[in-house]
């Protein structure tokens, strides 16, 4: 979530009623993309993005010069975030 580079943690569009990034969890991006559809394939989906998330940083930072060097940081923290299970 690149609005962390500024200490914006309010996200644009609410995710399973939430509206602040650091109250999302996977648990509720499967709830809100079931409430799109099947639970199952929501689930598939969600581990199928969390886990391209690192090599598509790697690439975007790559591709962008110039980017501030800590947002790959910030991202992968938000993926470690989202990865952990859930308490």
């Amino acid at each position: 979530m690149s609005t962390l580079f500024y200490g914006d943690v309010r996200l644009a569009m609410y995710i399973d009623n939430v509206r602040r990034i650091d109250g999302v969890t996977s648990g509720r991006l499967n709830n809100e993309a079931e409430s799109w559809g099947s639970r199952i394939k929501a689930s598939e989906i969600v581990v199928d993005i969390l886990a391209a998330v690192p090599e598509a940083v790697d690439r975007a930072a790559d591709e962008t010069p110039g980017a501030p060097p800590n947002i790959p940081e910030i991202v992968i923290a938000q993926l470690s975030r989202l990865s952990a299970p859930e308490t």
